[in-house]
């Protein structure tokens, strides 16, 4: 047989009908619903999914529990659903404010030894009364093979009738003296909370200067600020922040 020539490569890539492989929605028993990938095997339970990657070395499994005493509680009722008799120190845990619909988040993280290559973690995701719990034991290799889908499920995991929050067709509220002192109180609470020394705050009027730029005007509308190309912009702010910086 000839060898192909170059032209004809790209002929024959170009022919071929292009591969497109497409997330798809599932919903577990409370209605909540998440993204999978297409390839990969859903099973259902009483209590949640099952998800395997198309190699059946990746399962990832989603467990419905109540959140009544607590998000760590939560956690440990799914793993003794899941793997009765799990007793693995947990390394690190983390909360973290809920978003898409959720109250509240938390990861956990198990010690593996080295001989076993292994992760092994937890994620909990809170609304009411309700957790659902999102169980990773798995060989480490196939998890960052997988990572892509492994972020997708933790992404776009939404609670039963959740829906997306948009400001179209809403009045914004304007920033007055009284909003921008609430501003600065709670940000000053949260800096001592935080325990850090200083914080830089630059205020810009970003909707009046982009109604200018569209209607043609440099001017803003309101009077409160010239508007500047992006660059420009961005300059004056690095500027500002080394100069609150410097003062703090």
């Amino acid at each position: 047989m000839a060898p192909q020539t170059a032209a004809s490569q790209v002929a024959a890539l170009t022919a071929a009908p292009a591969e497109t492989t497409l997330d798809r929605t599932v919903t577990l028993p409370s209605g909540a619903t998440l993204k999978v990938a297409a390839d990969w095997t859903v099973t259902a339970s009483t209590d949640g999914l099952i998800l395997e990657d198309p190699e059946k070395q990746l399962k990832i499994e989603l467990v419905e529990v109540e959140a009544a005493a607590g998000m760590s509680a939560a956690i440990s009722t799914a793993w003794s659903r899941r793997r009765p008799g799990f007793n693995r120190q947990e390394l690190a845990a983390s909360d973290s404010p809920g978003r898409e619909g959720w109250d509240l988040f938390r990861w956990s993280r198990y010690k593996t030894s080295p001989e076993e290559a292994r992760r092994v973690s937890a994620f909990v995701a809170r609304k009411g009364t309700l957790a659902v719990v999102v169980l990773v034991d798995s060989p480490l290799a196939a998890v960052q093979r997988r990572s892509s889908e492994v972020g997708l499920v933790h992404d776009s995991l939404r609670p039963a009738g959740y829906v997306r929050e948009t400001y179209r067709g809403r009045t914004p509220r304007p920033l007055d003296a009284a909003r921008v002192a609430y501003l600065k109180t709670f940000i000053d609470r949260m800096r001592g909370a935080a325990d850090v020394p200083g914080v830089a705050l630059h205020l810009r009027p970003l909707v009046a200067a982009g109604a200018a730029r569209r209607a043609g005007d440099h001017e803003a509308h309101d009077g409160i600020r010239r508007a500047l190309p992006v660059q420009q912009s961005a300059r004056l702010g690095r500027r500002l922040h080394r100069r609150a910086h410097d003062q703090a």
